[in-house]
């Protein structure tokens, strides 16, 4: 199941029924490598994050739906993008395929098996990449993730995630309200374990990603408003929560968990909503 030289993929689509550690795994050890994930850095709505190659969006066409950075430590960077396409998973992929190897990238492998979404994994020198193209109504949607390990004597690592199919509704995160009537897109995680192995303690790290209609919000509030005051609640109702906020995205701290929320429009009625989360089991 576990193959020292093949590399990770990160599967972030529902449909999946596989986990994705028994795919691209680093190194010999029983279990996969993870890192620490603090909060992340999010660009504007529509526009990619700072650090992020613009070239790999392919289609010249794309909506930009999300992007966001993670500083893993001093030396490796994660930055995240996903767009919108209006063109078909297959077409997206086999220019992936094409694009990639002429621009200094090595193919590391590829899920081509599932009817509604294909992944490729690809590195160039210490960097890593990862490209989940799915099927959504109009077209496709694709997800990218480049990974910067500034010590080029190791090859940048992220975390091995688990995917959620089907998607769990509330997901695997306690405390945290879900608005109905939404679709998800993304329900996964990945466990940070400690220094004994155990669950009991091990460190839950997640991603719950849907869209919503506005018109399902209670007392016709904005997404963002509906958490801001729900996760803010003081007195005897008092979730517990310590809440930050910005314009487009939310952070709560609760003793050792941590959730990240960000808003991003789907079209004038509807809402995107990113949850990153991190929680002691």
């Amino acid at each position: 199941m576990k193959d020292s030289k093949m590399l990770w993929v990160w599967v972030g689509i529902v449909v999946v029924v596989v986990i994705v550690a028994a795919w691209f795994i680093w190194g010999s050890s029983s279990r996969p490598p993870v890192a620490s994930a603090p909060a992340p850095v999010y660009a504007p709505q529509g526009q990619l994050v700072a650090g992020f190659p613009s070239n790999l969006i392919l289609d010249s066409n794309a909506a930009i739906n999300g992007s966001y950075s993670i500083n893993y430590s001093s030396s490796t960077n994660q930055y995240t993008a996903e767009y919108l396409s209006s063109s078909t998973v297959k077409a997206l992929y086999g220019q992936y395929m094409a694009y990639l190897p002429k621009n200094g990238w090595t193919v590391e492998g590829s899920l081509t098996t599932r009817p509604t979404f294909d992944a490729i994994t690809a590195s160039e020198g210490s960097n890593q990449l990862q490209v989940v193209i799915s099927t959504v109504s109009g077209g496709s949607q694709v997800t990218i993730t480049y990974a910067v390990k500034n010590d080029t004597s190791t090859t940048a690592q992220l975390p091995q995630w688990t995917n959620v199919n089907p998607p769990a509704f509330p997901p695997n995160m306690p405390g945290v309200p879900i608005i109905s009537g939404g679709t998800v897109s993304t329900d996964r995680y990945y466990t940070e374990w400690g220094s004994s192995g155990q669950a009991s303690g091990a460190t839950i790290h997640g991603e719950y990603d849907y869209t919503v209609p506005n018109s399902n919000v209670l007392n016709q509030q904005t997404p963002m408003a509906f958490y801001t005051s729900l996760l803010s609640k003081k007195g005897p109702n008092s979730t517990g929560w310590s809440v930050t906020s910005s314009s487009s995205s939310i952070q709560a701290v609760r003793g050792a968990a941590t959730v990240n929320i960000a808003f991003s429009a789907a079209g004038q009625s509807e809402t995107t909503i990113n949850i990153l989360y991190t929680y002691v089991q």
